[in-house]
């Protein structure tokens, strides 16, 4: 017989509900924090159309929620967002820079123990990149 439970329910010493709150919870941040991503690309390129990126969230009116903590990085020609899960190995990134004279945007995901090992481009190593249409029902 194959066991189809997670350990923690086949062998009785975890319960169902926590399990099934466990996973609600982290859709929940994933959801939040792909929001947060698809506004703060936004606001960037718009920013940068008059001139400059933001240099924080609140530049941008954005606040980060009780779940995810925020850091921004910005340099000559491009905009970076890192947030870091309070609770939960999920991480984010969204970068916004001018490449000739299009602005390209990446939006990444990944374990948050290997987001500091990153490189200065792109998604860090063993973190998926994924689309904005996966999150453009976000941008209405």
């Amino acid at each position: 017989m194959v066991d189809l439970l997670p350990p923690a329910l086949a062998d009785g010493s975890g319960g169902v509900s926590q399990v099934l709150e466990d996973r609600e919870s982290a859709l929940q941040r994933r959801r939040d924090a792909e929001v947060l991503l698809a506004q703060f690309v936004r606001g960037q390129m718009t920013r940068h159309y008059w001139g400059h990126f933001a240099a924080s969230l609140e530049d941008l009116g954005l606040l980060t929620g009780e779940h995810l903590e925020a850091r921004v990085e910005r340099g000559d020609g491009y905009s970076r967002l890192w947030l870091m899960p309070r609770r939960g190995g999920e991480a984010f990134l969204a970068d916004v820079r001018l490449r000739g004279d299009r602005l390209e945007r990446r939006l990444c995901r990944g374990d948050a123990s290997s987001a500091a090992q990153g490189p200065s481009l792109g998604c860090p190593a063993g973190w998926n990149e994924f689309a904005a249409e996966e999150i453009s029902n976000t941008w209405n």
